[in-house]
Formats: structure tokens, sequence, C-alpha cells
């Protein structure tokens, strides 16, 4: 009677289990299987009598463009450089553009900051994870010189990208060479003759100088000339070569002063004319402003009091000044500061000409040192009847032809 309690329920576990088992094996009965709509039909019956969660009571489905991707460009470098290219043809270069997304890429504008250098594709469209060629070129007849850097802008519809730069450079294959490259004349005192000279060489194409002549108003004393090298004194006995000298006569203004060298070319269709930087100091014991006199809207008898002023480091005196126009005359006074001196210029009252020039040239004597100093004057008189504007014609009386034009002043010289 002690073990009868255990035998008891093991017998009834393993009549449930007989149970199931019999169940189960009653199902297949006379082939009366259950078909595969009764099983979804029982699967969304029984989903439907579910209770719903708290998360899905409020779900929805995501919307069907969340998966649609964009597009993603990259370039290969956003620098390109061409190397040397010939002066004489236009270089080209092909330019990969990849779309590294999943929505084809389109190229909308390809934009230059200089037409010497022009990016093109012929097929704007890239395909996702594909590539792109964007032909570039660069035009040697464009460039001025022999060194070109330019940018490209490439726009798409990268949403992150939507522009992209790209800097182009080159160097042309050059006609002709010079030195130095800069011609400095270092610092001197004012009253020093000096001159520079440089050579001009050829390097692809045979040259010669039409003219050279100073870009710069303040270094009129400057003075270029040119002579064409001897074969023997060349460096290349074969090519041509040019030496040109810069020559001052030491009347130049104090001061830093910088100008250009313009020399033209013929026989070069690329570059007709080249220019070459001039640095020069001028020391001296006085200064001059402005150094060209420049007047506007000024009344004929109209006196302009200070328009030049010479300051001076030393006891300072003016003499011979001369003004070579009738209608602007010029007188000098002390300054308010000890070694100075003030000019004031006067328009006669007749005066006709509407544009009036002149040169104002004198002598200074500063410090036991003596200097000549020329200074330009330009007066544009105010725009009045009988000066630089025809007056306006008389009504004729009635029945009368009307009278001609009225004669005009003459043209400024």
């Amino acid at each position: 009677m002690k073990n009868t309690g255990p035998l008891l329920i093991g017998l009834t576990v393993a009549a449930i289990i007989g149970v199931g088992v019999y169940a189960y094996l009653d199902s297949f009965r006379d082939g009366a299987t259950q078909s595969e709509e009764e099983f979804l039909a029982e699967s969304r019956d029984a989903a439907n009598a579910a209770p719903e969660s708290p998360g899905e009571k409020n779900a929805t489905l995501p919307p069907a463009s969340s998966g649609a991707g964009s597009p993603q460009i990259e370039i290969e470098s956003d620098v390109l450089d061409m190397g040397l290219i010939a002066n004489d043809k236009i270089a080209e270069r092909e330019f990969k553009i990849r779309n590294l997304g999943n929505a084809p890429l389109e190229i909308t504008e390809i934009k230059t900051s200089c037409h010497c250098t022009e990016g093109e594709m012929k097929d704007k469209i890239v395909p996702p994870g594909g590539e792109g060629i964007m032909r570039i070129t660069v035009d040697p007849f464009r460039i001025p010189m022999f060194t070109s850097r330019k940018t490209l802008t490439v726009s798409s519809n990268d949403p992150k990208k939507p522009e992209i730069a790209i800097d182009v450079t080159a160097n042309v294959v050059p006609e002709v060479s010079w030195e130095p490259k800069l011609l400095d004349f270092g610092s001197m005192p004012k009253g020093t003759p000096a001159e520079l000279s440089l050579v001009i060489r050829e390097e692809t194409a045979p040259f010669t100088i039409a003219r050279a002549g100073i870009a710069g108003s303040k270094l009129d004393a400057l003075k270029a000339t040119f002579v064409e090298v001897t074969p023997g004194e060349r460096k290349d006995p074969s090519k041509t070569e040019f030496k040109i000298t810069i020559a001052s006569d030491g009347q130049l203004p104090a001061g830093e002063l910088t100008a250009q060298l313009i020399v033209s070319l013929d026989g070069i269709k690329r570059i007709p004319r080249i220019s070459i930087p001039i640095k020069i100091g001028i020391t001296a014991a006085y200064t001059i402003e402005p150094s060209m006199i420049t007047l506007r809207s000024v009344t004929p008898g109209e006196t302009l009091a200070g328009v030049l002023t010479l300051t001076s480091q030393v006891p300072v005196e003016i003499t011979k000044l001369e003004a070579l126009n009738p209608a602007l005359s010029v007188k000098t006074r002390p300054g308010d500061a000890p070694n100075t001196v003030v000019f004031d210029l006067t328009v006669a009252a007749d005066a006709t000409e509407r544009v009036q020039r002149d040169t104002w040239a004198f002598v200074v004597t500063a410090g036991g040192a003596v200097f000549e100093e020329k200074i330009k004057v330009l007066a544009i008189l105010k725009e009045q009847e009988g000066i630089g504007a025809p007056a306006a014609p008389l009504p004729a009386p009635n029945g009368a032809p009307a009278p001609g034009p009225a004669p005009t002043a003459p043209a400024p010289q």
C-alpha cells in the first residue's frame, strides 16, 4: 500500500499520452485531410479573434517611397594637372565622375571660371554604381602667357553635394623666354641715373620686337630701347635674341614705384605682347602729392587752393616755375607746416576749351641738391554755353526756315 500513489500517477500520465496518440491517428482515418484553404481560413479566424497588443494597435506600414534611394557623386580628384601642353593646339583629358548612390546621377551644369578651360559630358546621366566621362579641354590661345589655373564647377542632383569644384592647372610650352623675370632697380637717391637690361630669347617660335614701352604714369622718366643680339653673342646662334635696356635719368618721383615693361612681338600669334614688372625705390628729402593733378567741374575764373603740396625734411626753395597753358596759371606760397610749399591754380575767366591740359615744370633746391620736377595737370571745366557744348538754336519766326545747327567748339586735342 506504501507505493500505490506513484503507481497511480504513472498510469494517469500514460492514459493521457494514449488518448493524444489516438486522436492524432484518427485525423487520418478515411483520407479526411485538411485542405490548405481550410488551414489559412482557420489561421485568419484565430488571428482576428486574438486581442490586439498595444504596439499593434497604432502600427502602420512604411510608405512605398521610403526605399527610393538617392545619387552620390564622386570625382577622381578635386585637382587636375594637365601638365605641359602644346602652344598651338587644344589639350584634352578624360575625367571620371562616379555614382556611388542607388539612384541615377544627373549632371545639370558645368561652369568655368574662364573659357580657356571647359568641361563637357556627352552622357549626363550616370546610373547607380556606374561612371561617366567628362571631357576637359584647355585652349592655349586663350591663355595670355604660359601658366593657367582655372576652376570647373560641376552641378548635379546629389542632395548632399549639389556642386563640386575641380581646379584645372596647365603649363604652356613657351614660345619665348626672358631673364631676369623682374626688373628690380633696388633703392637709390633721387637724381641718380640708372639702367637695367634683360634678354628675350626664342624658344619655339622666331620673332621680332615691334616696340617696347613703359606703362606707369609715375615713370615717364624711364625709357626703353632694344637691339637684336648678333648670332655670335646669342645663347643659341640659330635662335632669335633681343636685348632691352631700361634707363632712368634720375628725375623720378620719390617713393616705392612699380610699372610694367610692355613688349610687342611680331611673329607670335598666341602672345602678341608680353609684360615684365619693374620695381624701383627712390629716396629724397621731400615728397610731392599728388603725382598728377586731376580737377573736375571747374568754373572759369575760379581759383583752387592747395592743388599740389611739396613737403620737405630740410629747407626747400622752388624756382623757375613754368606753366605752358595760359588758361591755367599757377602760384606758390609757404604752407602752414615748416618746409612746405603749396601750389594754387587759377582758371582763366575766358577759357573756352572744356578740357584743359598743362605740364608744370619747376626746380627744387633741398639740402643743397637741385632737382627738376614736372607735374601733369588736367582740368575739366563745367559744361555750359560756349564751353564744350553748342548753344540751343533760337526759335525761327513764323514762315521762316529754322536756322541750322549752331557751330560746336573744337574737339579737345
